[in-house]
């Protein structure tokens, strides 16, 4: 039997078993641990701007940057995510232009939420009332919009067809 307290099993205080590990990870290794900091900082951005539509439903649309407003994939995509907000959805996308921005203004307010990534050459999108939260880390993105996702939508020149690609 240990004589060790509670708090020092990682499974009875998870937050500080991960301040700890993070700790340890600064003394030995800081640039890792500022790469850490970062994720936990992308994590912790998504779970506040997700925080609202918890008790809902999510489906993701993956779908091409470089598809036009007057493109029929545009239009279907905006239909979709209206189709998915009226059966009680969240739409979540990448929050950047074309399809992403498709199924935000389809979905509407209070319906969907972006989760961009900070590109140099790329804005994220901009639908009135509809927020979009950033990220630094393409992996923390990718997380924050597969997680406790109900609904996967992958369109042309979508991050899935990438992945199959890489075999991730």
């Amino acid at each position: 039997m240990s004589d060790a307290s509670p708090l020092s099993d990682p499974r009875s205080d998870p937050a500080a078993a991960a301040r700890a590990a993070l700790d340890a990870l600064l003394a030995e290794y800081p640039d890792d641990a500022a790469m850490a900091a970062s994720m936990l900082a992308d994590f912790a951005a998504t779970s506040a701007a997700l925080a609202p539509f918890a008790a809902r439903d999510k489906a993701v649309i993956f779908g091409s940057a470089r598809i036009a407003e007057d493109s029929p994939i545009y239009a279907a995509t905006r239909q979709l995510a209206a189709l998915l907000a009226h059966e009680g959805f969240v739409v979540v996308t990448g929050g950047g232009p074309g399809v992403m921005t498709a199924g935000l203004e389809g979905a509407g307010a209070g319906n969907a939420i972006g989760i961009a990534i900070q590109l140099p050459f790329e804005s994220p999108a901009r639908v009135l009332q509809v927020p979009v939260v950033l990220q630094q880390r393409f992996f923390t993105r990718k997380l924050a919009l597969l997680r406790k996702t109900r609904a996967v939508v992958v369109l042309p020149a979508a991050l899935g067809r990438w992945m199959r690609r890489l075999k991730c």
